[in-house]
């Protein structure tokens, strides 16, 4: 060693002396090596359990377990056989509201069709969907592990909400057509793996996207690709080529069938084009694919409109006469359940509703029948029931030709209500705000008012002045409707009812008098939206959230699925029982009465009805809302034409809606018994204004006594009666007495028998052999605030006063009348122009024609010696007065 070597390792190096061999491998003493002195020191806590050989021996026994665990469950996939697509049925059962079964749901539509045969003639459809749904399609074994691991992270993300996901085709083939297990549990998920690797094991990448395809749901029924074209696009994708738009629309649509559905709703519309264009962006996308598009393609296909034909929906065509109706249960299974379309193929399930067979037969055949249409080829209608008792949708009008997969007109074509909306917005909250003082007697200017620069006007194009509140509703008279809104309501509170209270959809562009007194609604509501408004009324103030399915049970495990949080049947409060029975009064002569808007709705056997009639402008649509004491019911008809050609004069809410409401209801009620409207318990009816009537005049002359005797009908106690007399054939009156307020009469004890011989001027001054008296009497409101209504006259009534004949001639005579009068009626002076006087006496009524109660003058109850009503022989009545001026008052 050099001396630089030998300085260099001393300067750099400490050596220690060699080691010993308990320095080396240890001591022998146990103590020794666990720490006693020169021993290592122990190891704390879990480190002194977990050493490299512990970790080596579990690893080794995971994999074991894992490979294990793998091999069991691939050894189960050698069953696997995806012939099972073609022998999908669904086992979930749907049941009436009596529990009767009426067919399964999720019986769809399918034709099979080989993935050779689809790329010959649309090469990009089955590229798109593996762009969209699996883009690693054709490079992962089954699971993409790359997906996976990004759909885990963003549930982290998310608090534990899925917001991706991460199955492949080929998973998507072993859970819904192999596994048919929806369970979400871990076990499920391994086996979903494991099923779809064995999957990739046995069959080639094309076999299995053609299972995808021909299985994958399009919502309306519709299962796979051949199908889905036709229905949507009445085309033949082995024949006929789609566009980038149209396949863009059906890659889009297996996410979420019924919310992307272009034959629903305007919501469900625009949410289709939303959907089509994120797809189209998709399909223009350079990533782990070649773009199947230019983005300049895929801009100018997003500009094209949804081309979707209705010409397709034969193809789903079926006789299903409750289509409509499982229609509303499917979507409610999504929406409250959270049971989508392609769960439901892997539930049983035995769904309970409140289906009554009878009403929806009737409203299939009455929406069908053209006649109800008088030959407008145009219009197209939607109805909606609830049963009353139950709460539950009794049946629905899915439209006039409605096809399994077109949109149910009853459940979500959405229009504006016009003047139907009238009690929910105006109306009854009129009547809750006004503490009792507004009913169907108080008393509305209908005249020119404008408000905010609008002039409502009424459809007959005049205003009717002071009416009452029932004459308005009656006749839906516009402008008095706009008075009680703007006077009686206010615009917040009756927005308030619509929206929070009654639950329609109401926008904020709403929020007007125009809209929210006459129903020009900006976005409509749909019958059956309105028919669970119009329970608020039907049902005593409370309102119903009717839905169609009442119980959801799992067969295989017999347990009730619950609906999801504030998705259950609900009822709410809405008006006091007072404020619905009062509305209910005046909807009834809507019907009832003669001139009501809504008299083509009466039902047959006279059963009780109330409803209301609407009519947008231009008679674009016409609404009837109507109830029974057993079901609500909205017919909405509308005129599917743009063209102001078509345009229909005669749809208005009082024809067409109401004949359909009234054929539908006489269908339904068939067979029942007939209920009445009844006023909640402790409600009363409200109490008519007191008006002043014009005294019914009658009365006679009594020979015995020598008193005329006047009486008319009774009055309140608030009315006195002033009584005059003329005695120069009325040229002047004089007031002979006063009766108080309840009396029915008066005697006039101080006339003068005749004493003349009987010429002309004796007639009239007491010289001859009769003589005439004139009365009238003055009824006189003692309480009443207009003075113009103060007093109400009655007609004139004349007297003849004859002297009294003796026994002998009386009894010569009693044929031609009593007390000595000569029943000569027929031939007195009539100023009338009628023959004979009141009581077949020579008394006559002067300047009514036929009187108050008849056509040959005076009161049709009187008896032959003029006595009204009780009156006998003499004239006489009840007395309950003494005399007053020479008279009595009875």
């Amino acid at each position: 060693m050099s001396q630089f070597q030998r300085d260099r390792f001393r300067s750099e190096y400490s050596p220690m002396p060699p080691a010993t061999r308990s320095q080396r491998v240890g001591s022998r003493s146990r103590s020794a090596r666990m720490g006693g002195p020169g021993g290592k020191k122990p190891k704390k806590g879990l480190a002194k359990f977990f050493t490299w050989k512990w970790l080596l021996l579990v690893l080794l026994t995971s994999l074991l377990l894992v490979v294990g665990g793998c091999s069991a469950i691939m050894s189960y996939g050698e069953q696997i056989d995806l012939e099972k697509l073609n022998n999908i049925k669904s086992s979930s059962e749907i049941l009436d509201a009596q529990g009767k079964p009426i067919g399964t749901i999720g019986d769809f539509k399918r034709e099979y069709v080989n993935l050779e045969d689809v790329k010959k003639v649309n090469p990009m459809l089955p590229k798109a969907f593996v762009k969209v749904e699996d883009v690693r399609f054709y490079d992962h074994s089954g699971v993409d592990f790359k997906a996976l691991a990004r759909a885990v992270w963003a549930v982290i993300e998310s608090g534990g909400k899925p917001t991706q996901g991460g199955g492949t085709i080929t998973m998507q083939v072993a859970r819904n057509v192999i596994l048919e297990d929806n369970d979400k549990n871990i076990t499920r998920k391994i086996k979903e793996i494991a099923t779809a690797w064995n999957i990739e094991r046995k069959y080639e990448k094309d076999k299995i996207l053609e299972a995808y395809l021909n299985y994958i749901y399009f919502g309306n029924g519709v299962n796979g690709i051949k199908m889905a074209a036709k229905v949507y696009f009445n085309k033949d994708i082995t024949k006929d080529k789609l566009t980038p738009a149209e396949i863009a629309l059906l890659a889009g649509m297996p996410q979420a069938p019924s919310q992307y559905d272009p034959f629903g709703n305007e919501e469900q519309k625009k949410a289709a084009e939303d959907r089509r264009e994120i797809v189209l962006d998709e399909m223009a996308e350079d990533n782990e694919m070649e773009p199947l598009i230019s983005q300049e393609e895929a801009d100018k296909a997003k500009k094209e409109p949804l081309t979707t034909t209705q010409a397709g929906l034969k193809y789903a065509k079926t006789n299903d006469q409750f289509a409509a109706y499982k229609k509303l249960v499917v979507d409610e299974l999504r929406t409250r359940f959270g049971i989508d379309e392609n769960k439901l193929r892997n539930y049983t399930l035995k769904v309970e509703t409140g289906l009554n067979q009878q009403a929806q037969a009737a409203t299939n055949r009455v929406l069908a029948d053209d006649k109800y249409y008088r030959g407008y080829k145009q219009l197209n209608a939607g109805t909606a029931t609830i049963d009353l008792k139950t709460g539950l949708i009794a049946a629905i009008g899915g439209g006039r030709n409605y096809q399994v997969g077109g949109l149910v007109k009853g459940g979500y074509e959405f229009r504006q209500p016009g003047s139907s909306i009238k009690p929910l917005t105006v109306y009854a909250p009129a009547i809750e705000k006004g503490n009792g003082e507004v009913n169907e007697y108080y008393k509305v200017p209908d005249e020119k008012i404008t408000i905010g620069g609008w002039t409502p006007r009424n459809a007959s194009g005049q205003y009717y002045g002071e009416v009452s509140m029932g004459y308005v509703v009656k006749k839906s008279l516009n402008a008095g409707t706009a008075w009680l809104l703007k006077n009686k309501v206010g615009l917040d509170d009756s927005y308030s009812y619509a929206t929070e209270k009654l639950g329609l959809p109401l926008t904020d562009k709403d929020q007007n008098y125009p809209a929210l007194a006459l129903g020009g609604l900006d976005k409509g509501v749909t019958p059956l939206q309105l028919a669970r408004a119009y329970t608020s009324l039907a049902r005593d103030g409370e309102m119903v959230h009717a839905y169609a399915i009442k119980r959801v049970i799992d067969v295989k495990t017999n347990e009730e699925i619950k609906p999801e949080s504030d998705k259950e049947i609900k009822k709410k409060k809405v008006f006091e029982p007072k404020t619905a029975w009062w509305m209910t009064r005046m909807l009834i002569d809507v019907v009832k009465d003669q001139d009501g808007t809504g008299h083509d709705a009466r039902l047959a056997g006279g059963r009780p009805v109330a409803g209301k009639t609407g009519t947008t402008n231009e008679n674009k649509v016409a609404w009837f809302a109507g109830y029974t004491p057993e079901y609500v019911t909205t017919v909405m008809v509308y005129n599917e034409s743009s063209d102001e050609s078509d345009r229909v004069e005669a749809l208005s809410g009082g024809k067409i809606p109401a004949r359909i409401f009234k054929a539908i209801m006489d269908e339904t009620l068939e067979g029942q018994p007939v209920s009445e409207f009844k006023a909640p318990p402790g409600v009363q009816d409200p109490t008519p204004p007191f008006q002043l009537e014009k005294p019914r005049l009658s009365g006679h002359y009594d020979a015995n006594s020598n008193t005329v005797y006047l009486s008319w009908q009774q009055q309140r106690e608030r009315v006195k009666y002033e009584v005059y007399r003329s005695d120069d054939g009325g040229q002047t009156f004089n007031m002979i007495g006063e009766a108080p307020g309840g009396s029915t009469g008066f005697s006039d004890n101080s006339v003068q028998p005749p004493q003349g011989g009987g010429d002309f001027f004796d007639g009239f001054f007491g010289g001859g052999q009769e003589k005439s008296y004139i009365y009238k009497v003055v009824a006189v409101d003692t309480m009443a605030e207009n003075g113009e209504e103060a007093k109400k006259e009655s007609d004139l009534l004349r007297v003849t006063v004859k002297p009294k004949k003796d026994d002998k001639k009386d009894d010569e005579n009693k044929d031609q009348g009593q007390n000595g009068q000569d029943n000569e009626g027929d031939n007195q002076d009539s100023r009338d122009g009628q023959q004979g006087g009141d009581f077949g006496n020579d008394n006559d009524n002067i300047g009514n024609p036929g009187g108050d109660f008849g056509d040959t003058g005076g009161d049709s109850t009187g008896d032959s010696s003029g006595g009204d009503n009780s009156g006998d022989s003499s004239g006489g009545g009840k007395k309950n007065g003494g005399d007053t001026d020479g008279g009595g008052i009875f």
